[in-house]
């Protein structure tokens, strides 16, 4: 009720909430569910967790150290999203295959595969590749006489 009284339509904004429910679902729900079938107790869980989550921050800690994710600037998108697309398309069968089979082992080689998978992924997709997928879905068409190539000068770094 407070949304309407302040004058926001709910409507305009309906696509990017169910949007951002979809990613969190997708992100974080689905992972932990997973992750939780195939552990056996509540201490194997957070330590998991933990060693995930360190993993994670110190791949980002070391990327923006080396200026390793700056190459593929605006499109980094893509990388997130295979990412996020292979890490949710496993979690989806460690859970089904879990709970329908209880075959621990079975799914925990499927973890172990889904997390080469996204590392080799996101170290081996090419740019050429994630620029043609951002100019397939664009719907402003870029006119190539308009593009310059020049250097960047307020990179000092480089």
């Amino acid at each position: 009720m407070i949304i309407p009284v302040f004058g926001f339509s709910v409507g305009h904004e309906m696509a990017g909430l169910v949007w951002t429910q979809v990613l969190v679902v997708a992100a974080f729900t689905l992972p932990v569910a997973a992750l939780s079938s195939i552990v056996r107790g509540y201490a194997p869980l957070l330590l998991a967790m933990l060693l995930l989550f360190a993993g994670a921050l110190s791949a980002l800690i070391s990327a923006a150290w080396l200026h390793s994710s700056s190459v593929w600037m605006e499109l980094e998108w893509v990388k997130v999203y295979y990412a996020l697309a292979v890490t949710s398309a496993a979690a989806m069968t460690i859970i089904l295959w879990q709970y329908a089979r209880r075959k621990t082992a079975a799914t925990r080689m499927v973890a172990g595969i889904a997390a080469v998978l996204v590392l080799a992924g996101l170290s081996l997709f090419p740019w050429t590749s994630a620029f043609a997928l951002q100019m397939r879905l664009s719907r402003q068409k870029v006119d190539p006489s308009s593009i310059h190539i020049g250097l960047d000068l307020g990179r000092k770094w480089l």
